[in-house]
């Protein structure tokens, strides 16, 4: 694995995630102390659409398990693939055509948009 690449990925994530918590106390304080909810809590998808097998598996060893992806048939190849990884949440982003319905939901844990009942049933 290259270790530049998994280092880097660990980095940016770092990164993001702390200006993530920076924005929650500086624009709701209120939300974030009233809440009892803990800021860190909040769940960051890494969206690898369109991103080699490669750099998949590197943020998967940087420790980034919840990864989103909007195209069905490439996520898929990329699920197969990576089988062994089990603890990774696999997220579904995009719009889901009623043909590929099945498909996202025999391998995806979650469905972030829902156009019609139809594609539910």
């Amino acid at each position: 694995m290259n270790e530049s690449l998994v280092s880097s990925i660990r980095e940016r994530r770092q990164r993001v995630l702390g200006q993530i918590a920076a924005a929650a106390a500086r624009r709701c304080p209120e939300l974030v102390e009233g809440s009892g909810r803990d800021p860190g809590a909040v769940r960051l998808v890494v969206v690898t659409k369109s991103q080699p097998l490669a750099v998949v598996q590197a943020a998967i060893e940087a420790g980034i398990l919840v990864l989103g992806e909007n195209y069905a048939e490439e996520a898929v190849a990329k699920i197969s693939a990576l089988k062994s990884e089990s603890e990774v949440e696999w997220h579904m982003i995009g719009h889901v055509q009623s043909r590929k319905a099945d498909l996202v939901a025999g391998h995806f844990t979650m469905l972030h948009s829902l156009d019609s009942l139809k594609l539910a049933a």
